[in-house]
């Protein structure tokens, strides 16, 4: 139910119900595993859902000592990035060079 509720919330439109009751499955059944969904969620909601967002990423994984709510809530990069860190995913750096450099799907077909 969580991987179909990610995929209806990155089908849906903004602002509309079915996003909003996806969003609202993805919170209520996320797992500290789910920690890299929630963290690439901060940035897809509103200002006011992120402070749920929030909530429910720092009662599964802590945010680092060198974050703060506001700041994070305020999509404050240096912070995202340190909380991405701390998720034990390798280094931001190596994901924002990948990211930069990966062929997206506009691109393959060409």
């Amino acid at each position: 139910m969580f991987r179909s509720a990610v995929s209806q919330f990155d089908s849906a439109k903004e602002g509309s119900a079915q996003r909003l009751a996806a969003q609202q499955v993805i919170l209520r059944q996320a797992r500290p595993r789910d920690g890299l969904t929630l963290w690439h969620l901060l940035s897809r909601v509103s200002e006011v859902d992120r402070q749920a967002v929030y909530a429910r990423l720092s009662a599964l994984i802590p945010p680092p000592a060198d974050t703060t709510r506001e700041g994070i809530l305020r999509l404050d990069r240096a912070m995202l990035d340190s909380w991405w860190n701390a998720l034990d995913l390798g280094d931001i750096g190596l994901w924002r060079h990948w990211e930069r450099s990966w062929p997206g799907p506009e691109t393959q077909h060409k």
